[in-house]
């Protein structure tokens, strides 16, 4: 786990994994043949299912108590039932959630593997994990696939759009926009500190800009004034050149038929009511010199991709790779990610130094002085989520450190030192050098060493582990499976291989199951371990150790 201040909150999400679903147990069956068996897995693919509108994935918000059992149905959505566009979530401490356990969840059920996204205002702080069903393992159309996000507190960073997306047909998707309470109203890039005047720098291709005085109330009354040279307040009503989004904030036109004259100056934002609140806002026109489009590359999709840079003046292309870098003997399994320009910019480059067990990100450019900032995750779809708090908690342009745990090894060169020993963590971390050289990587590390592309599965024995330990009965094993959640859904399934060969899936007795398992060795020559391939329809990976006396 990344050692932060946050880090007391997330390590008891793993307590939170004792229930999503609970069904019966399921009968033993054995395998005479697993070749066979692993064969008609493989045969299902996602043109089997029929697509209906009532397949679409099915969203529902809940409370849930210290056992997992949900309390309070919010709202529900999708799958056939009546169309729920938004929903208000009440009021959760920290407080209630760690001592009484409380929480809220926010799950999403399909018949194919889903995972959640977030588009919005604010910077969520949530727990996302992926999690497959197999009531009859033998039979991949009994699997059922879900994605939950959890809320340990409410805060109105949370607000916004979280939409449960199929991963392999992106248009299977439905949405629910979430109001979240909390200290604030305002959201997103309008939460600065007291009496700072946020600068809105309006975009010379577009004709409309944004003023972020988005809520985290559904029926909050918000009002737009201009702030006169004199002081006075000169109100903006609503019309066809302004128009309001409770999920984004004031639209002002300041260009083409109809714009607002003297767009340009001094706003406030106030919101009336039981919650007063008020911000500043600075409108300034386009700078006239400002590359149209900025260049950012993203993080872990490493594949060659082309990024177009459109300049005001002589419309140059300007076009950038990324390629991932694997060196030779000298510096055996050290990856680098090397960020190329042929623009003539600065070049940043990620390396990890497996004798110092540290990520590097250092600046090509003698004279660049990079920065670097850092948020745990334990999933991909956990990553993907936890980027947009990663973006906006703190500005590395403006902040000297934004992270007390990044270390600066020289003037060009920032590094994280990774945790030692039998801890595993995972996080996604941004290096940047000025406002268009930003780079994201997501990462985990652990007994199989540092995973940084996800791209593609890496060998089983590097992301998949069993172990053993001694109970008090001398014929029983305690057996404990180890899978990376960054390739794996919750859902693993236990098994013994017997003396005739064959192979017996060991009863369930809720869902998912524990990843520790005490096994009858009477009878067992060996304990399989089978992990579900977190975006796939139907694959597992497994893990096996021969028992003791076998």
């Amino acid at each position: 786990m990344i050692r932060r201040k946050c880090g007391t909150l997330l390590s008891i999400y793993a307590i939170l994994l004792v229930t999503f679903l609970e069904y019966g147990n399921c009968a033993s069956r054995s395998v005479k043949d697993p070749a066979k068996f692993k064969k008609s897995l493989n045969s299902v693919t996602s043109g089997n299912y029929e697509r209906t509108p009532e397949n679409t994935p099915r969203l529902g918000v809940c409370e849930r108590d210290f056992a997992g059992r949900d309390t309070k149905v919010i709202a529900e959505t999708g799958g056939g039932l009546p169309l729920v566009e938004d929903a208000t979530l009440p009021i959760l401490k920290v407080e209630d959630h760690i001592w009484e356990g409380k929480s809220i969840q926010l799950t999403c059920n399909a018949s194919y593997p889903v995972k959640f996204e977030y588009i919005g205002p604010g910077m969520p702080i949530v727990k996302t994990e992926t999690y497959r069903k197999a009531p009859d393992f033998y039979d991949p159309k009994t699997y059922s696939y879900a994605v939950s996000v959890v809320f340990s507190h409410t805060t109105e960073q949370q607000s916004g759009n979280y939409t449960c997306r199929s991963i392999k047909e992106p248009a299977l998707a439905t949405y629910m926009y979430l109001f979240v309470p909390g200290s604030h109203v305002f959201i997103g890039d309008s939460v600065t500190p007291a009496n700072e005047t946020i600068l809105v720098r309006a975009k010379d291709r577009d004709q409309w800009v944004t003023l972020p005085c988005a809520t985290s109330l559904k029926d909050s009354q918000v009002q737009l004034f201009k702030i006169l040279a004199s002081g006075r307040l000169q109100e903006i009503p609503l019309s066809d050149s302004v128009a309001f989004d409770v999920a984004s904030g004031f639209h002002l036109k300041w260009r083409g038929a109809g714009a607002l004259n003297e767009t340009w100056g001094n706003y406030l934002c106030r919101v009336s009511g039981e919650r007063y609140e008020k911000i500043h806002l600075r409108l300034m026109p386009p700078e006239r010199n400002d590359p149209l489009m900025k260049i950012r590359v993203t993080y872990p999709e490493l594949r060659l991709r082309i990024v177009i840079s459109v300049l005001k003046y002589n419309w140059k292309k300007l076009v950038e790779t990324v390629r991932p870098i694997v060196r030779g003997d000298a510096e055996e399994n050290s990856l680098t990610y090397e960020r190329e320009s042929v623009t003539g910019s600065s070049k940043l480059r990620i390396t990890f130094d497996q004798e110092n067990d540290m990520i590097e990100c250092c600046a090509t450019e003698p004279q660049l002085r990079p920065k670097m900032k850092i948020t745990p995750c334990s999933s991909t779809n956990d990553c993907q989520m936890a980027k947009k708090y990663l973006e906006k908690s703190c500005d590395l342009l403006k902040n000297t450190n934004c992270d007390n745990f990044v270390d600066q090894i020289s003037g060009g060169c920032v590094g994280y030192p990774l945790a030692t020993g039998s801890v595993s963590e995972g996080g996604i971390l941004q290096c940047m050098v000025d406002e268009t050289e930003s780079v994201f990587m997501q990462f985990s590390y652990g007994s199989g060493g540092l995973v940084s592309d996800f791209s593609t599965i890496p060998q089983t024995s590097r992301i998949l582990n069993i172990a053993r330990e001694d109970t008090r009965n001398k014929t029983v094993g305690r057996y404990y499976c180890d899978a990376n959640q960054f390739f794996f859904s919750h859902g693993l399934k236990w098994a013994i291989k017997k003396r005739d060969g064959s192979i017996e899936l060991l009863p369930e007795k809720k869902f998912p199951q524990r990843p520790i398992k005490e096994i009858d060795e009477t009878q067992a020559v060996e304990v399989i371990c089978y992990a579900p391939v977190w975006d796939s329809l139907t694959d597992w990976k497994s893990a096996s150790m021969k028992t003791p006396k076998s």
